[in-house]
């Protein structure tokens, strides 16, 4: 019995769908009561034919060993394979574990003949601690080479979650099951068939370790509530936003199932977007040749934020901090400028403050020049109107003196006599007037 299969069985969340779960029930039992294999039983057969190996489109047979991908011949497409339960380490009578198949993604990455690979799956979940291990070597192999995963019979929970990682889906029957994209956590209490066989159990824990295994012992005593918050829905939201991003909108948003553990047929889920297609091996390699022309990465963006997250620790630094230094903003600005950021700055949350309140009396002192400016340009305006106005009535005022008649004169071009102050009686007046003479020269 495989104590170390047994253990992780046992206590890890899975992600897995429930019918595939109770197929293993049996095997777990026969694990825990020490049932064996048959004395002589060969494993090397199934073991072998678990084994990538590498095709091409024009033939798709095995073209090399097994295990040996470095002799694949140019424009090879690599057939990487996960077939059962998903788990972390291989077992020497069962399925191979993701820690060997990411190896067999950094093998394939490394080899300059191969152009891309297939991932041949068909799991209906396991251990959700064993999916990173190889969805980093994917994301890895993805940075130069394509990946279309390919569909068995069954392509569900941590089996969905690791395929969700490829460029593509393809799924080799319609009636296939995909999804159920959930977590859970199964334990057997096999406490009361112990203590039958005379097994007492004790428990001490020292003074201080007052929830050391607290939220196990609720779980056993029947409050599961603990595990669910504290184990179970973390996960779930790390699973539920993985398939986020990977799937982006080729997800349909108006089947709401999708993130509540529902299954479906592999028809529907390419309507839905949980797939791509159907199709075989075949149509799966000439797919990965036809991506690798001039491929780039659906990760690229966010494998080089991977890759800078180990140059921003000055701005990890302030993840919680209310009220930074000036000394911590100068370390992760300088950060920023590690990893190539030049048109961005990080400041205070009081500095926007009082940026935004001078940027509001700017804006006022702007409405209030604006409005000065317009008043004065119409007074300016005002004024040369009547400056024109005034040359025009000075033009006429003396266009209308020069005129004939514009001043007095006498009869015959004489001049009429200034009368002083002396003559202003009103008889002498008339009595000097130049006709009133001319008529007495005649009398």
């Amino acid at each position: 019995m495989n104590q170390a299969l047994l253990t992780d069985v046992l206590t890890q969340p899975l992600l897995v769908e429930s019918s595939y779960v109770y197929a293993y029930y049996m095997q777990l039992h026969n694990m825990m009561t020490g049932v064996r294999a048959p004395e002589g039983y060969d494993y090397s057969a199934a073991r072998a034919a678990l084994q990538p190996f590498s095709v091409t489109s024009s033939s798709v047979i095995k073209v090399n060993s097994y295990t040996n991908l470095d002799e694949a011949p140019k424009n090879s497409v690599a057939v990487i394979q996960l077939k059962g339960p998903v788990i972390k380490n291989s077992q020497f009578c069962g399925p191979r574990g993701t820690l060997d198949i990411a190896n067999d993604f950094n093998r394939a990455k490394a080899n300059p003949n191969i152009i891309g690979a297939v991932l041949d799956i068909e799991s209906g979940g396991g251990m959700a601690l064993a999916v990173k291990p190889l969805t980093d070597a994917m994301q890895s192999f993805m940075e130069q080479k394509p990946i279309v995963g390919l569909s068995g019979d069954i392509l569900a929970s941590a089996g969905y979650y690791i395929a969700s990682f490829c460029d593509e889906i393809i799924a080799q029957h319609p009636r296939s099951i995909i999804g159920s994209i959930g977590t859970m956590l199964a334990f057997a209490d096999a406490k009361a068939m112990l203590e039958k066989q005379g097994i007492v159990f004790h428990e001490m824990y020292a003074t201080k370790s007052t929830h050391k295994n607290k939220t196990f012992r609720e779980a056993s005593s029947g409050n599961y509530k603990p595990v669910i918050e504290f184990m179970l829905d973390p996960i779930n939201e790390d699973f539920h936003a993985d398939v986020r991003e990977q799937r982006g909108a080729k997800l349909s948003s108006s089947e709401e199932l999708i993130f509540k553990g529902e299954t479906f047929m592999a028809d529907y889920s390419v309507e839905i977007g949980l797939i791509d297609s159907l199709g075989s091996l075949q149509d799966a390699v000439l797919r990965v040749e036809e991506l690798s022309a001039g491929y780039r990465s659906k990760n690229s963006n966010s494998k080089t934020q991977i890759k800078n997250m180990s140059k921003i620790a000055n701005i990890d630094a302030l993840a919680g901090v209310a009220s930074p230094t000036q000394e911590q903003l100068d370390l992760a600005n300088a950060d920023l400028t590690t990893i190539g950021v030049t048109g961005a700055t990080l400041v205070t949350e009081a500095f926007i403050t009082e940026a935004a309140g001078v940027t509001a009396k700017n804006v006022t002192l702007t409405e209030s020049l604006a409005a000065a400016n317009t008043a004065n340009k119409t007074a300016s305006d005002s004024l040369v109107l009547a400056n024109a106005k005034i040359i025009g009535l000075e033009a006429q005022v003396k266009a209308f003196g020069e005129n004939a008649g514009a001043t007095h004169q006498k009869a015959g071009g004489d001049e009429e006599p200034v009368v002083t102050g002396e003559e202003q009686d009103p008889t002498k007046v008339i009595a000097a007037l130049a006709h009133n003479k001319a008529v007495e020269s005649y009398l």
